[in-house]
């Protein structure tokens, strides 16, 4: 099951504002925007994202700053190995 199916079927999510963390080349912030999400994507690297409900922010995660109870959605994948010890 891919993350879109997932996230399909739980049924409490229905869109929101969702923060995906580490967001790479945009793959799960694009499929978040798809099912109804307004997603903030951060990543420290320059990415050419762009789509309706897609806002990308140029950011170390260690940086970043998030609001009390601005996402109803956070996701982090795969950012461990990005993070100093």
């Amino acid at each position: 099951m891919d993350i879109l199916q997932y996230l399909k079927s739980i049924d409490k999510l229905h869109g929101g504002n969702a923060l995906d963390v580490g967001t790479g080349i945009g793959q799960t912030a694009k499929q978040l925007a798809l099912i109804g999400f307004n997603v903030d994507a951060v990543d420290n690297k320059p990415q050419n994202l762009e789509g309706e409900n897609l806002n990308f922010i140029e950011k170390d995660i260690q940086d970043l700053e998030i609001k009390n109870n601005h996402y109803d959605l956070i996701f982090a994948r795969n950012i461990l190995p990005f993070l100093p010890s």
